[in-house]
C-alpha cells in the first residue's frame, strides 16, 4: 500500500513538472515569435524608410473622370389614361430558347397557381419606441487623446509628446520621420484606430476618414506631418497608399477597388491612386512608389451603415394624397453628414447598403399598416404608389449640379430625389422589409426596378436566371406593378443589378 501511495505521488509530481515545463516552453515559443515579428516589422519599416531616401518618381496627375450626367426629365413622367407607347423601340424577336426559359419560369415551383395569393406580413418588435437621440460622453479621468467622429466620442492612447516633426519635405526628412514612428506609441495608436473601426462598423472609406481625423488631431489640420502620419497609419493597417510631393507640400494617394469619379489620380501598375484632398489642377507629383506587404486597395462597398450615435435630423412629411398613407421618418443627422462625404462612384454601390437600424425600425409600423391583409402584388403596389406620390422629384442637375446618388437612408434626409434614388429606396424596402427578391434595371437615361413575386401576376417583366421579375417604376407616377415608363416599354435594360 505504501509503495502504491509513493508511486501515485511520484506520478502526480511528474505530471505537474511536465505540465509546467510544457507551459514554460509555450511561453518561450510565444516570446520568440513576438520577438521575430517585432524584428520583422522593424526591418520592414527600416527598408521602407531606406527606399524613401531615393529620388521619388515623377508622375503626371490625371484629370478627374466625371460621372456621366444622365439626361433625366425635369418632371417625372405621369401615366395617362389608356396611354399608348410613342416612339418606342420595336421589341426584338424572341428566340425559341427565350420562350422556353419564360415557360420554365412561369411554371417554377415558387410561383403559385393563378388566383392564389401570398399575404404579406411584416414582423414587428414587441414595442417600437420613439427614436431617441444618443448622447455620447468621453471617458472620465482618461489620459488618452479624445475626439468626436461624426457624433461618436472616440479615444486613442496617444500622448502628443510622442509627436514627430518634419525638418522639410525632402526624401531624407520624410524617411527620418517614418523611423520616428517605428515605436510602441504608434503601434498602440494603430491598434486603437482599428478598435474604433470595429466598434463603429466602419468600411474602408470610413476608416480612411477616421485616420485622417486622428492624424490631424495629432499633427494639425492639412499639415505635412498629418499627411505623413496618415500614410503611416493606413500603410501599417494594410491599405495600398503612396506618399507624394508637389506644389511645395506632401500629398496622400490611396488606391481604390472601384472607379471613383470627380477626383484626380495617378495610374501605377494597373492601380488608380486617388487624391481625396483638394489640389490644384494639372499638377505634377514626385511619388514614393514603394509597396507594403499584403497591401489592399480601399473597398467602397458598404453592406451596413456605420454605427454612429443617433441625432435627429430634419424630417420631411411623406404623405400620399391618394389614400392618406403617411411615412414620416426622422433620419440620423450624424449618418447624413457621413454620407455627404462619400465619393462619387457607381450607383450600384449605394444600392448595396441596407437601412440603418433606426430608420428600419421607424419604417416597420407604417409599412405594416400599408400592407396589412394584402397579397404580394397589392402590398407592392401600395409601396410603389407611396414613393411615386409622396417623394417630390428633382433630377441631380437641378438639385446638385452633378450626378449624386442617395443611400436609402438619405431619401428621408432630403426633400427631393430622382429615378435611381427612388428605385434604390423601393428595392431596399422590398428586400429588407418585405423579404422579396428585387433587382435594379439600368436603361439609357433611366433606372427602374423589378420584383420576383410568388403570385401569378400579369404585366411586363424581365427574366433573371429562371425567375420572372415584375417591372416596377417608382418614378412613373401612377404606374402599376408590371409597368415601366412608356418610353422604355419593350426595351431591354442595359444591365440588371440584384439587390443583396
Amino acid at each position: 500500500m505504501k509503495r502504491f501511495i509513493l508511486l501515485s505521488v511520484f506520478m502526480l509530481l511528474s505530471i505537474s513538472v511536465f505540465a509546467q515545463s510544457r507551459t514554460e516552453a509555450l511561453l518561450r515559443y510565444q516570446q520568440r515569435r513576438t520577438a521575430a515579428l517585432n524584428e520583422y516589422q522593424e526591418n520592414r519599416r527600416k527598408a521602407y524608410a531606406d527606399y524613401m531616401r531615393k529620388r521619388w518618381e515623377a508622375y503626371t496627375v490625371e484629370s478627374p473622370e466625371e460621372l456621366p450626367m444622365r439626361v433625366e426629365p425635369v418632371e417625372p413622367v405621369v401615366k395617362q389614361p389608356k396611354e399608348e407607347p410613342a416612339n418606342v423601340e420595336e421589341p426584338k424577336p424572341r428566340h425559341d430558347e427565350d420562350a422556353k426559359q419564360d415557360d420554365k419560369a412561369a411554371k417554377s415551383e415558387d410561383v403559385l397557381p393563378d388566383g392564389i395569393k401570398t399575404e404579406i406580413t411584416i414582423p414587428l418588435p414587441e414595442k417600437i419606441e420613439e427614436p431617441k437621440e444618443v448622447v455620447t460622453t468621453p471617458p472620465a479621468n482618461s489620459d488618452g487623446m479624445r475626439f468626436n467622429f461624426y457624433g461618436a466620442e472616440c479615444e486613442v492612447a496617444f500622448n502628443k509628446k510622442n509627436r514627430f516633426t518634419l525638418r522639410s519635405i525632402d526624401e531624407n526628412s520624410v524617411a527620418d520621420a517614418w523611423l520616428q514612428m517605428d515605436n510602441a506609441a504608434y503601434d498602440v495608436l494603430i491598434a486603437d484606430s482599428k478598435s474604433i473601426k470595429s466598434d463603429l462598423e466602419l468600411n474602408d472609406w470610413g476608416y480612411n476618414l477616421l485616420i485622417k481625423q486622428v492624424a490631424e488631431e495629432i499633427c494639425g489640420k492639412e499639415t505635412n506631418e498629418s499627411v505623413v502620419l496618415r500614410a503611416y497609419l493606413l500603410g501599417e493597417s494594410g491599405y495600398k497608399m503612396r506618399l507624394a510631393r508637389g506644389n511645395d507640400r506632401l500629398w496622400l494617394l490611396v488606391a481604390s477597388q472601384q472607379q471613383i469619379y470627380g477626383r484626380p489620380y495617378i495610374s501605377v501598375g494597373g492601380d488608380k491612386f486617388y487624391i481625396f484632398d483638394t489640389m490644384p489642377a494639372n499638377m505634377g507629383l514626385n511619388v514614393c512608389n514603394k509597396s507594403i506587404d499584403a497591401e489592399q486597395a480601399l473597398n467602397f462597398k458598404m453592406p451596413v451603415p456605420p454605427a454612429l450615435p443617433y441625432v435627429k435630423g430634419k424630417c420631411f412629411a411623406r404623405n400620399n394624397p391618394r389614400n392618406g398613407d403617411v411615412l414620416n421618418v426622422v433620419p440620423n443627422a450624424n449618418l447624413t453628414a457621413f454620407y455627404s462625404q462619400y465619393p462619387q462612384c457607381d450607383w450600384a454601390i449605394f444600392a448595396e447598403t441596407s437601412f440603418s437600424e433606426m430608420v428600419y425600425l421607424q419604417l416597420l409600423g407604417p409599412l405594416q399598416k400599408m400592407v396589412a391583409n394584402k397579397g404580394e402584388k397589392d402590398a407592392l403596389q401600395s409601396i410603389l404608389t407611396m414613393i411615386q406620390y409622396s417623394f417630390p422629384y428633382k433630377n441631380d442637375a437641378q438639385q446638385f449640379g452633378r450626378e449624386r446618388t442617395f443611400f436609402a437612408d438619405e431619401m428621408f434626409a432630403y426633400m427631393y430625389s430622382d429615378c435611381e434614388d427612388r428605385s434604390i429606396l423601393f428595392c431596399r424596402i422590398v428586400k429588407d422589409i418585405l423579404n422579396l427578391d428585387a433587382v435594379l434595371l439600368y436603361y439609357p437615361e433611366h433606372i427602374a426596378a423589378a420584383v420576383h413575386l410568388h403570385e401569378s401576376v400579369e404585366g411586363d417583366s424581365v427574366m433573371v436566371g429562371n425567375k420572372r421579375y415584375m417591372l416596377c417604376d417608382p418614378t412613373y407616377t401612377g404606374g402599376d406593378v408590371g409597368e415601366v415608363n412608356h418610353q422604355f416599354k419593350g426595351m431591354k435594360p442595359t444591365s440588371i443589378i440584384k439587390v443583396e
